[in-house]
Order: structure tokens, then sequence, then C-alpha cells
């Protein structure tokens, strides 16, 4: 059934559905675990930094940086020692918002009532409670992930297209809907939901007259921004977006790999929290990030294609769905 405050990481996000399966960790999708696991130890530890400063006390378990600043309220806050394995996903979908989104204003996004996420949660009740298919649906082989993310939303110019028309990325298919309004989506756009609801890890039904382009970057990078839900990202990711584009710009990677804020999606306890999709790798989650961990994410994880287990939540996405 559907859960309209579904269980990721031991906090409530906009799943739709109720069940998670994968292996006996619960964090990928692989009877195996066939994560591409970098083999050489990360240089630094959940919430480490890369140039310790003075520990705030002796009973403080947050150690500040001296090239890092980080408010020490927020660093006394963040679990670094708990198991931070998440729940596993099938499809992420991704509703750009823009900074200005009034979903931004809320705790759980899908309580705005003019925006996507809760028009379709209300179709999801509508689909599972009338149709054949939603009454009669075996149990999904995983959940759709649904957030909203600050990236603008910059429909293509159409008949349809309204200002008020949104743009939603798509996981592992590396694909972008353009053109869906918020309260009134295209039979097209919610009978393809109709199939993902009922197995988010089916290919893509054929969707002729939805307008759907490929995303052309390698990856997205998106991190939870999500004050409202909590502090601890809301401070935290922010910090941890401008490091990640200043250092994609460094190396000149700016237009291969796009970074956005993005809403909850679990676990803010351990903050920070992002979640890395990237083309023929899937989509992975990490927690315990600080700005210090950034450099070595990129040059790891994104360069060398290599996840990294100590930082490591668990996969989000499957790196190909057949």
């Amino acid at each position: 059934m559907l859960s309209l405050c579904g269980r990721l990481c031991g906090r409530s996000v906009s799943v739709f559905s109720a069940l998670s399966t994968g292996c006996g960790s619960g964090r990928c999708f692989t009877s195996q675990c066939t994560i591409p696991f970098d083999d050489k130890p990360f240089p630094l530890g959940r919430f480490e930094p890369c140039c310790p400063a003075e520990p705030l006390g002796p009973d403080s378990s947050f150690t500040p940086c001296s090239k890092h600043p980080l408010l020490p309220v927020i660093g006394r806050k963040v679990d670094t020692t708990g198991n931070m394995a998440c729940a596993v996903m099938g499809r992420h979908l991704v509703v750009s918002v823009g900074e200005q989104g009034r979903e931004w204003d809320k705790a759980k996004v899908d309580e705005y009532q003019g925006g996507l996420l809760s028009t379709l949660q209300q179709s999801y009740k509508t689909w599972r409670q009338t149709s054949a298919a939603g009454v009669h649906a075996d149990p999904p082989k995983g959940d759709l992930l649904m957030t909203v993310c600050d990236r603008p939303s910059t429909s293509s110019s159409t008949s349809s297209s309204t200002s008020s028309n949104l743009q939603v990325q798509m996981f592992p298919d590396f694909q972008l809907v353009q053109n869906v309004h918020p309260t009134a989506p295209s039979p097209s756009f919610l009978s393809m939901l109709h199939a993902l609801w009922t197995n988010p890890l089916a290919p893509l039904p054929p969707m002729p007259s939805v307008d759907i382009q490929p995303i052309h970057e390698d990856t997205v990078v998106l991190v939870c921004t999500h004050t409202m839900r909590d502090k601890r990202c809301g401070i935290l990711g922010p910090l941890l977006v401008e490091e990640f584009r200043q250092q994609l710009r460094q190396r000149g990677l700016e237009h291969k790999v796009q970074v956005w804020g993005t809403s909850h999606f679990g676990g803010h306890k351990f903050a920070g929290n992002l979640i890395l999709h990237q083309k023929g790798m899937g989509g992975h989650m990490y927690g315990n990030v600080r700005q210090c961990h950034i450099e070595g994410i990129i040059e790891r994880h994104i360069l060398q294609q290599k996840v990294i287990h100590e930082l490591w939540r668990g996969e989000v996405t499957p790196a190909h769905i057949t």
C-alpha cells in the first residue's frame, strides 16, 4: 500500500510504496551486492575534518576543522557512529521547483497543496483505490522516491507550456520530463507513473505525447538542504553544494556535473547527506559528509567511478533498468 510517510532510514519521506527488497543488508539491489567499492581506504572517516582544530571539550565528539568552519551547535548534533544504512529504492524522480518553490516552506514538501508532489500523492490514492491494476497490484520490487530540488524549471517553449509548468528529472534513466503542470499533469504522464507505481524497476513505457529529453550531464549530485525539515542539513547542505561547485570549476567539470540542493530523503542525523547519480553507476547515498570530503568524492566516485564504503549509506537506484 501507499505509505504517505514511507520509512527511509527511520524518517518519513515521500515514497510511493512501502516495500523494499535487496541483499541481506537492505542497501543494494543485486543479490551479491556487486557494488564497485574502492579498494583503497578513504583518507577521512565519517564527519572527520581534514585540518583538525582543537576539540571543543573532553566530552565532545565533534572536532572542528580549521579550513572548513562549521557551527559547533550543528556539529555536536550529528550522529557519527549509528548505522547509516538506508532502505533500497528503485527510481528517483526529482521535481525542479527552483530556490523560491513554495515546497521549501514545508517540513514535508508534499504538504504544499499547489505542488506536484501533493497532486501525485492524491493521484496515487485514487489509482490504488479505483484502478484494477492498483487494487490488485503485487507488492513492488522497490520504492519510487520523489523529492524536489532547487534547480530552476526552464521547460521548453511549446504550445502547452506555461510559466507554472515544471520539469521532472528521472533516475537512473537520466531523462528530463518537460512541461508537467503541478496541479493537472497530463494523462500520458500519469499513465507513466501508473506503470512505475506497479513496478518502480520496470523499463519506462512508451510516452509518445510526453515531452521528454535526455539529461546530457554525466552526473547529478543532490545534496539535502531542507532547512524546514532539519537544521543540520539546512546549514551544512549549502556549504557542501558550494564546495562541490568550487571544486568542479577548478577541475573544469562544471559542465559535466550538476549539483543541486534537494529536499528530505531520510536520516538528517547523519548530515551532510547527498545522493550521487551517475550514468552507468546508478544512484548512491552518502552520509556524514563535510566539505573536507568533497575533493575525495569527486576524485574517487565521479572520476574513478568507485564507491566510498566509509561514507556509503546505500544504493538508491540501480546502474541500469532493463
